[in-house]
């Protein structure tokens, strides 16, 4: 549903992905390294906790959308193994 392209697709493709996202949290070396041990764990763990919660989400999110578009009328294929190891290709 990204861009509006549900407004425009009739056909699409199951269990392929064909884009993604990355978010990226940054902070200097020279800063990280002002920070004590315990706040340095502190955020590496709570990166490690955020991380897969951000997936589920964005498959949550993705599941969903293939419902509304699967509700509008789109179309969707199964890719075969095959199909499916020549795009990894």
């Amino acid at each position: 549903m990204a861009y509006g392209a549900d407004k425009l697709v009739k056909f699409s493709t199951d269990g392929l992905g064909f884009a993604s996202f990355v978010v990226a949290y940054s902070i200097s070396d020279n800063v990280w390294k002002k920070l004590t041990p315990e706040i340095q764990k502190a955020m590496t763990d709570a990166a490690d906790a955020l991380i897969p919660a951000a997936c589920q989400q964005v498959q949550k999110s993705d599941d969903e959308g293939q419902e509304v578009d699967g509700a509008q009328g789109v179309k969707f294929e199964t890719l075969t193994s095959d199909s499916k190891a020549q795009f990894r290709t």
